[in-house]
Parts: structure tokens; sequence; C-alpha cells
């Protein structure tokens, strides 16, 4: 609970870059290709904002970066199936 309230403003920018992430590829799940376009740039978001947060509290690692890039490669492997792409 701690950690909520110190970052309070930190996971607030990550819930509307999930949020509106989401939206956007709900709103657009007929058109395949940009669905997928709002789920990159939604990527691409969630990686810079987690590198800055990392890095304003001196927890910046390679460690770091290649445990989110191997999540969000997940992600988007997951997403291609859940798409059918």
């Amino acid at each position: 609970m701690k950690n909520l309230q110190k970052h309070f403003g930190h996971y607030l920018i990550y819930l509307f870059i999930f949020g509106g992430g989401l939206l956007l590829v709900f709103l657009n799940k007929q058109t395949t290709s940009i669905a997928m376009s709002y789920l990159f740039v939604t990527v691409i978001l969630y990686f810079t904002w987690s590198m800055v947060h990392h890095y304003v509290n001196h927890q910046l690692h390679p460690r770091v970066v290649f445990e989110y890039i191997l999540v969000i490669m997940l992600g988007v492997v997951l997403s291609f199936f859940l798409f059918q792409v």
C-alpha cells in the first residue's frame, strides 16, 4: 500500500496507457491492421513509461530492460493469437 501511495502518479499513467490502448483496440477490432497498430502504440508507450519510471527511481538496469522486452514480446504474441492475425 505504501508503494501505491508513493508511485500513484506513475500507476495512473499506466492506467491511462492500458485503458486507452484497450479501448482503441476494441473500438477497431473489425479492422485488424488498425487494431494491431494501436496495440503497438500501446506497447511502445508502456515500454517508454516503464523505462522513465525505473530511471526516476534509480532502478533502471539492463536486467529490467530485458525483462520488460520479454513481457512485451509475450503480450504481443498472445495478442496475435487473440486477433487471429
